[in-house]
């Protein structure tokens, strides 16, 4: 190709333009950058237009040559590779460009190779270092010249520390190891195998035992260049055989700590032979030889051996294992019991040709069993008499086992009747996953939970059932085990909804006396006040009342007459201020607050939403009377000179708090405290009763710095849900 002193493009021949796969009219007069080409450097990054080959011979007058350079089209992976010169030709004076003569030579292919091969050769590499066994290569004078990580781990002994050095001058033992003969067992064309062979490496410390095979390494003309060798650590292989062979002398202890006694029955002699403690266990001194088998098996309680029999000819007839539990007399005449398993060993024929087997002695397991026995049928007893059943899950098999008493509880006739699919569907749905997530998150944190559901018996009547459960953890740490309690509640749930509703009808009369009560002394009494104190207007503008006494008399009495008319006002406002029905909540309790201020002289403040709306007359009135209260016991008790109400929504409910900054009740959580006690008066037992009618909840806090009453009600959608749930 000929450039000119631009870069552009003169002139390219056949083999350039298809070499690009372009035309002679789609370049001539174009750079490359026009022709929209990428070029790219020999490690893969992109080559900018100022430092192609071109470009810099053109801005350095100096030949660029022997440059590899890559194209790819864009939106292409595919690179053409290219060895590029340029050669800037100058005019006569040397001072300026003419042209620049480019040639391109095409090594795509030679590229390509190059990379495969550096793929292959990196793999060989990984393969190499990751390999799981040692591999060494050793030249015709037996020196290292190849040894990969596998190795530097064995030994500790890194590849630089032994690269060209013969294996005796590393580790002189190599020699009486048999290890360096394998070497030249190979140079000379044998391959062959070492196993077991103990080494030591002098300078680390390190020893141990190892596996090794050894053949020679040819060239391509197959002439023997050198060694391969490959190693194997088995170091841990024979630990673990040592430690077997301890474990089989620590059978024997094993026997006597766990109380257990092994034997061997040969059936081809007929012979039956005891291990030591066998002897101990059935009160005898050991020997060591066989006896026949029916000396044996007159050990057998009378009454066991025909069962004994039968078993011990099932394991021959079929090599089914043997488990069984036995009556055994001891050399005193003891009765114990035996717990025995038994396998058959077959020759190989299949026929059986002996029988090996383990007894323990758990006379003292069986009768704690017969106590536990007892013990739950006692509890069994205590289920019926408390209407209580217990069950037991086993978390990971979810596996679960009922008393027999909750099995009454819920109505069924068998275990095999009950599943944990069957319950759940028989769970009134809208409490079914609410108990589920109880329970997944309580077995999660290994916590004990509590949840109350309905239950739909077979008779498809529902019933309230209470029940509660602790996790056991297993040695993990995880719940293993789920142990609880169920309990039939419906009557205690009737009657607390009669108790609930003959609560509400109280109050309810007790609001309605009140309103008739306030209608009353506002209609009737305020009214025949008034006309009194206008009967005295008139009495003391009589003739006949002339004298100054009568006339104080009669001021004095029309004065009692205001202030008893305030008080009425007064009372029949607090009785029930008609503020909360012409207006609402929010209005009544300011203007009260107000009015409490003035007679109390506490400085009150009052906060509530700029856009309260309006909540059912029953809500209305409950809150208004837990602000009558509130102060109440504020007035009576706190000593403060201050206090707030604030009325606040959040989120569905409505929260309404009374505070003061008093001497408060030491500390106390009254919202806590249990109804009976003694401890709550009247009016916080009345406060907490309204609330919990409307599905809110009453809590008082109190301590040093004040007390704070706080009434929380669901607004009315979320009422109207928490009855229809109720």
């Amino acid at each position: 190709m000929l450039n000119g002193p631009n870069g552009e493009i003169l002139f390219a021949n056949g083999a350039a333009l298809r070499l690009f796969g372009v035309t002679e009219g789609e370049i001539r007069g174009k750079t490359i950058r026009d022709v929209d080409l990428i070029s790219l450097r020999e490690d893969g990054s992109e080559c900018p237009p100022s430092m192609r080959p071109v470009a810099r011979a053109i801005r350095t007058k100096q030949a660029i040559v022997g440059e590899v350079l890559g194209w790819r089209r864009r939106g292409s992976d595919s690179v053409l590779w290219t060895l590029v010169s340029a050669v800037p030709q100058l005019t006569e004076r040397g001072d300026a460009i003419r042209k620049v003569v480019t040639t391109l030579t095409d090594i795509t292919d030679r590229m390509n190779a190059e990379a495969a091969l550096r793929r292959a050769s990196d793999l060989n590499r990984q393969i190499l270092q990751s390999a799981q066994e040692g591999i060494i290569v050793f030249d015709r004078q037996l020196r290292y010249i190849l040894r990969n990580p596998y190795m530097e781990q064995v030994t500790g002994v890194k590849e630089s520390e032994v690269i060209g050095r013969n294996p005796l001058e590393v580790a002189p033992s190599l020699a009486s190891s048999g290890i360096y003969a394998g070497l030249e067992r190979a140079l000379a064309g044998e391959s062959s195998s070492s196993s077991d062979v103990y080494f030591t490496v002098p300078q680390t410390n390190r020893s141990g035992w190892c596996s090794n095979h050894f053949a020679p390494l040819r060239d391509a003309n197959g002439e023997i260049i050198g060694v391969v060798a490959t190693v194997r650590d088995i170091t841990d292989r024979k630990k673990t055989e040592e430690r077997l062979r301890d474990n089989e002398l620590l059978l024997a202890q094993a026997e006597q700590l766990a109380d257990m006694g092994s034997w061997d029955l040969n059936l081809q002699t007929g012979m039956l032979k005891w291990s030591a403690h066998y002897y101990r266990l059935l009160g005898r001194e050991p020997q060591p030889d066989a006896f026949p088998y029916c000396q044996g098996a007159h050990v057998i309680h009378p009454d066991d051996f025909d069962r004994a029999n039968r078993d011990m000819d099932l394991l021959i007839s079929t090599g089914r294992s043997l488990d069984n539990e036995m009556r055994i007399i001891r050399a005193d005449g003891a009765e114990r019991i035996f717990h025995s398993r038994a396998v058959a060993i077959a020759d190989e024929a299949g026929r059986t040709i002996r029988v090996q087997g383990m007894s323990q002695d758990i006379t003292e397991r069986k009768n704690e069993e017969e106590r536990l026995r007892k013990s739950e049928a006692l509890l069994s007893q205590a289920e019926q008499i408390a209407d209580f059943g217990s069950w037991e899950t086993d978390l990971r098999t979810r596996k679960t086992t009922l008393s027999k008493n909750l099995l009454q509880v819920y109505g069924l006739s068998s275990e095999s009747d009950w599943s944990s699919e069957g319950y759940w569907a028989r769970v009134h749905p809208e409490d079914r996953a609410h108990a589920r997530k109880l329970i997944d998150e309580a077995v999660a944190e290994c916590k004990p939970f509590q949840f109350r559901v309905r239950y739909r018996m077979p008779d498809e009547t529902y019933r309230v059932h209470l029940s509660r459960a602790i996790q056991i953890p297993g040695s993990d740490g995880r719940p293993e085990r789920s142990i609880g309690v169920s309990h039939d509640i419906t009557d205690e749930v009737r009657a607390e909804e009669e108790l609930r509703e003959l609560s509400a009808r109280l109050l309810k009369l007790q609001d309605e006396t009140r309103r008739q009560i306030a209608r009353d002394l506002h209609d009737s009494v305020s009214q025949k006040l008034l006309t009194i104190s206008l009967n005295l207007v008139q009495l003391a503008e009589c003739a006949e009342v002339r004298e100054e006494r009568p006339r104080q008399i009669l001021a004095n009495t029309r004065e009692d007459i205001r202030d008893l008319s305030k008080e009425i006002r007064s009372l029949s406002y607090l009785l029930h201020p008609p503020l909360l029905d012409e207006l609402g909540l929010v209005s009544a309790i300011e203007e009260y607050s107000k009015g409490f201020s003035e007679r109390t002289g506490i400085e009150l403040s009052f906060e509530a939403p700029s856009d309260p709306s309006r909540l059912s007359s029953e809500a209305e009135l409950a809150l208004f009377r837990v602000v009558q209260e509130a102060l109440r016991n504020m007035q009576k008790h706190s000593g403060t000179a201050t206090g707030g109400v604030r009325l606040t929504r959040d989120n569905d409910e409505l929260v309404l708090e009374i505070s003061d900054s008093g001497c408060g009740m030491a500390g106390q959580n009254l919202s806590r405290e249990p109804a009976g006690t003694g401890r709550l008066g009247v009016g916080i037992l009345g406060m907490r009763e309204r609330m919990r009618q409307l599905g809110g909840r009453l809590e008082i806090l109190s301590g040093e710095w004040g007390t704070k009453v706080k009434a929380v009600v669901p607004l009315q959608g979320q009422l109207e849900q928490w009855r229809s749930e109720f």
